[in-house]
């Protein structure tokens, strides 16, 4: 497999746009890519203490368990993306671009399916395990990530043999994109908007009752929730 491709089809990938706006893409892509990779390190560090506190002790679940695959999981593909994005490694093949490209949408699904079961189980326990709110969000939940793997799968198996490597860029890229792309993540974001609310809801309740603003109890929502919450969306939505 050539390790490059011509110039007509890296022109044809730019999809209409002009070539300046595309290397301003690549490069701003490269920077948020980097600050991603430092970010999950941080964050690592910053929750190692609550980690010791809380979780070494805890007897192992499917929550253990997913707070570990997730970070080691999403540490992983952020780390192949970067690789990719550096710009001072390859020239990579086509086959290596797709391989690397599909591996990175299969695990940031899974790392989001894994993130949304643990944000499931916090709003269970906000909404204090109520069995018709429980379930009727455990049924939201497999339908809104049953719906984003069958659209997964579906670019995936669209994108196959359509993903190509830039000499000119010295980045992997796609020679078009298809129709129901912009749409992956919009099922688990409604998922997450429902799951913020209760948090909202919560943490007035904290706020106007016994729990004073700064408690413990406070800030663990307004960090895990609403700051979660509010990232989501940027990185969502951010051109």
């Amino acid at each position: 497999m050539s390790s490059g491709v011509p110039a007509s089809m890296e022109i044809q990938a730019l999809g209409g746009q002009d070539t300046h706006t595309v290397v301003y893409d690549v490069h701003t892509t490269r920077w948020f890519s980097a600050v991603a990779l430092a970010l999950i390190c941080y964050d690592n560090v910053l929750t190692f203490s609550d980690e010791v506190r809380f979780l070494w002790p805890m007897r192992w679940n499917s929550i253990k368990v997913m707070i570990y695959l997730n970070r080691l999981v999403s540490l992983c593909f952020i780390s192949m993306n970067a690789y990719t994005l550096i710009g001072t490694n390859g020239p990579f093949s086509n086959t290596f671009c797709e391989v690397v490209l599909g591996s990175t949408a299969f695990l940031a699904y899974l790392t989001f399916a894994m993130c949304n079961w643990i944000l499931l189980a916090r709003t269970q326990a906000v909404l204090s395990y109520k069995p018709l709110g429980c379930r009727l969000l455990f049924a939201y939940y497999i339908i809104s990530y049953s719906v984003t793997g069958i659209l997964v799968v579906h670019m995936a198996v669209t994108l196959h043999g359509k993903v190509l490597y830039s000499p000119t860029l010295n980045v992997c890229g796609i020679s078009m994109r298809p129709s129901t792309m912009g749409f992956i993540w919009l099922a688990p974001l409604i998922f997450e908007t429902t799951t913020f609310i209760p948090t909202i809801h919560k943490l007035y309740g904290n706020a106007a009752g016994e729990h004073a603003l700064g408690s413990k109890l406070f800030m663990t929502l307004l960090r895990d929730g609403v700051y979660h919450y509010l990232v989501r969306l940027f990185a969502l939505f951010y051109p």
